[in-house]
């Protein structure tokens, strides 16, 4: 390869990617395109290592190539700048490694990529004639991928991939002619985990809600977190497990200790799952080559191992496993709709953003809809916030024994975390 002949590069990485995408947009029903995608590219990763002040240092460099790109210039220049770089070294994976069979590719979805993409599209426009909603816009596509990845030692391996991707407005109007929208968006890796009729009802009761929503009120308040909240809300305790946080010295974790000290509610057990069906984050290697595994981080509440891909695995003298994939949480013992007691209790399904600080734990999310529950009843709010700090907040946190699956989360339907600050009204 003519990559082994470029000095004075010392290791390198290739990744090729041939993906055809199938695509559809209607406005109000109307097709505002429909359209084939086919492309293949080059993703390189190149690695120069040398002396400087008697150590070893290791310089790195990324870049993507298309098929008319001039690859000789842009790869020597690319060595240029890896020479610029001043890392820690580390040994590449290499070859002989026991890569799992995992679900990554959906025949039924590749199959008849247009004929499937209509069938989700009347799905969606049937349901939300029955929902009376209008359904402003949808996009519906699918993709197919094919993953080939080389690098200097001799690894050579690949795998397929789908995913289907389905975007939508519900458009409620009011008695009195108010308008309020509702987006729907999710992937999927397979077609049978796919339900529009869900998608569309669920959207379209967020979207009536949202004509009468008021800002909740303003005080300490029990909080639960389900639908799209769910999505970020074990970042945290992600990115504090994980080996840069380790190695970089801001992991406020310790092996086999507590992750949220001082808990009486249910404690975290959380898995790094590489081979979840149906998960965006389902892979049989990394982009190193490394072969996945999963990894049971933390048990019972206490850190047992980080996931860690090669790098940080060296850095760290630690068993390499791949960084964190799929995120799998063991729910808890309490029904779903026993969080809503006692009342009041503020109900979260969607933030305009809810992404807690990696380092403090400390988060503040804009609430997009949510449920103020009392014994009164149940009123939509948004505006206002939900803030905390996740060290005092999963100190009594209760996870309902109802499971969910999302793009890359499976755990508790929801979760209640207690006397957070809503600021509100």
């Amino acid at each position: 390869m003519f990559l082994s002949r470029m000095k004075p590069l010392t290791a390198w990485e290739a990744t090729i990617v041939n993906s055809s995408a199938f695509q559809e947009f209607r406005i109000l029903g109307d097709v505002e395109c429909i359209r084939e995608l086919s492309s293949d590219r080059l993703y390189l990763r190149l690695y120069v290592e040398r002396e400087l002040d008697g150590k070893r240092i290791l310089g790195e460099s990324s870049l993507v190539l298309n098929p008319l790109d001039d690859f000789r210039f842009r790869i020597r220049r690319s060595i240029d700048m890896a020479a610029l770089v001043k890392n820690e070294p580390f040994k590449l994976p290499g070859p002989g490694q026991d890569y799992a069979e995992v679900e990554t590719h959906d025949p039924a979805m590749a199959a008849n990529p247009f004929h499937n993409i209509a069938g989700v599209r009347n799905r969606l426009e049937a349901k939300s004639r029955q929902e009376l909603v209008v359904l402003s816009s949808s996009e519906v596509w699918i993709e197919e991928k094919r993953r080939t990845f080389r690098n200097s030692l001799g690894i050579e391996a690949g795998y397929s991939e789908t995913e289907l991707f389905v975007d939508f407005v519900c458009l409620a109007k009011s008695d009195l002619g108010h308008e309020s929208e509702s987006h729907g968006s999710r992937k999927f890796r397979r077609l049978q985990d796919v339900n529009p009729e869900s998608m569309v009802a669920r959207n379209a009761r967020f979207a009536r809600d949202t004509l009468f929503a008021e800002e909740p009120p303003t005080g300490e308040f029990d909080v639960v977190f389900s639908h799209e909240s769910l999505d970020s809300l074990f970042n945290y305790f992600a990115a504090q497990s994980g080996g840069p946080a380790a190695y970089h010295g801001w992991s406020r974790f310790k092996i086999d200790e507590p992750v949220v000290s001082e808990v009486v509610g249910d404690r975290i057990t959380l898995t790094s799952d590489p081979s979840l069906h149906g998960g965006l984050k389902t892979v049989p290697f990394d982009d190193n080559g490394l072969s996945m595994k999963p990894v049971k981080v933390i048990e019972d509440g206490f850190l047992r191992r980080r996931p860690v891909e090669q790098r940080y695995a060296q850095y760290l003298n630690l068993e390499p496993s791949g960084a964190l994939t799929n995120v799998v949480v063991k729910p808890g013992a309490t029904p779903f709709d026993s969080l809503f007691h006692p009342k009041p209790v503020l109900h979260c399904v969607r933030f305009s953003t809810f992404d807690p600080n990696p380092v403090s734990g400390a988060f503040s999310g804009e609430i997009r809809l949510g449920y103020w529950v009392t014994d009164s009843g149940v009123k939509p709010v948004k505006g206002g916030s939900v803030s905390g700090v996740m060290e005092n907040a999963f100190r009594r946190a209760t996870f309902s024994s109802e499971t969910v699956q999302r793009e890359a989360y499976f755990g508790p339907k929801g979760v209640k975390l207690c006397n957070l600050a809503v600021a509100g009204s």
